[in-house]
């Protein structure tokens, strides 16, 4: 059975980018407004990017963005840790349902730790609930996340473990102990592992394919087509600052869940 590759021609809507009058000062070129028009709205949620190119005198300096939308952009702002990639100078902002809620009540700021910012993206991830792949998942079933808009859901069949090629040596994983995995996060293709307990270890993993029984039958999908494979489904990755620097981490959006931070 061939790998499975999955693409899609998603459309791009551009943002303009306007001053925040209340939230911070013409002036001031660390921080980086965008404004979102009730239009704006409406073709992100329809799947479309919002795409914001960065002037070159601009990149540099950027400390922190700002997402407002037009009828609450005269609000105070307040400042969250939100889901976004960094990426050769472009920042993927992943907006949730949560978020945008946020978003059309008051302006966010969401701090920029990596520098140049040539682009900013916006991108809706549509609640799970909406998901017709999630409805009727077999219990033990694994949610596999091929781009920001595309996912699949079933069980996987053949992979009882892998083994995980560290930095201090090679250490077999039993899948059954896994609350996600996040693919490419490196040049040399390395893996994040994040454990049931909450813990997390790095490395390149030894897995050719994943072979997902659906409620439409198999599929065998190549881990080069692979964003992540979360046990919960509206389990996400995102980088976060920590005292160690930036890492990733699973937001399961529920602390029981698997792989949930522990205090």
């Amino acid at each position: 059975m061939k790998s499975a590759k999955l693409t899609s021609v998603v459309s791009s809507a551009i943002l303009i980018v306007l001053g925040l009058a209340s939230a911070v000062s013409a002036q001031d070129n660390s921080s980086y407004p965008l404004v979102l028009s009730t239009s704006n709205l409406d073709a992100m949620v329809q799947g479309r990017l919002l795409t914001s190119p960065v002037k070159a005198e601009k990149q540099n300096s950027i400390e922190n963005i700002i997402v407002s939308y037009e009828a609450t952009k005269g609000n105070a702002p307040v400042e969250l840790n939100v889901d976004m990639t960094y990426s050769n100078g472009k920042v993927d902002v992943i907006v949730d349902s949560n978020l945008l809620a946020k978003i059309k009540g008051q302006p966010v700021v969401f701090e920029i730790t990596q520098r140049p910012v040539t682009e900013v993206v916006l991108k809706y991830d549509a609640p799970p609930a909406s998901d017709p792949i999630i409805s009727g998942v077999v219990e033990g079933a694994v949610f596999v996340r091929l781009s920001d808009t595309k996912r699949m859901a079933g069980k996987v069949e053949g992979l009882t473990e892998f083994k995980l090629k560290t930095a201090f040596g090679e250490v077999t994983v039993p899948m059954s102990e896994i609350a996600g995995i996040k693919f490419h996060t490196s040049s040399d293709d390395k893996a994040v592992v994040i454990m049931n307990n909450g813990d997390s270890v790095t490395g390149i993993p030894d897995i050719t394919a994943v072979e997902l029984t659906t409620d439409w039958g198999k599929a065998d999908i190549d881990p080069e087509f692979i964003q992540s494979i979360t046990s919960t489904s509206g389990a996400k990755f995102r980088q976060d600052n920590t005292d160690f620097g930036v890492r990733w981490i699973l937001n399961t959006g529920n602390s029981l869940a698997p792989g949930a931070l522990r205090n």
